[in-house]
């Protein structure tokens, strides 16, 4: 498996994790959907900033949903 892979099927994951589809991820991080969803199939390997910047999108939601709380008012 390539580092691309790895990385997207932890990307993926972690998004399941927090309930939330392809597009909340990319509008919570402010990123490109498409982007996203080709990271996440291992068919490119996206920057260390970038993966920074969805990674603490995906933690806020996952800390909020152990909370208590409604996904930042996103439904999946």
């Amino acid at each position: 498996m390539t580092t691309a892979a790895s990385t997207g099927q932890a990307l993926r994951r972690l998004r399941e994790i927090a309930g939330l589809t392809l597009d909340q991820v990319a509008e919570l991080a402010d990123v490109s959907p498409t982007y996203l969803s080709r990271v996440e199939t291992g068919q490119c390997n996206p920057s260390i900033k970038w993966l920074g910047v969805v990674s603490k999108a995906l933690a806020a939601s996952i800390a909020n949903k152990a909370d208590g709380g409604s996904d930042m008012g996103l439904t999946a």
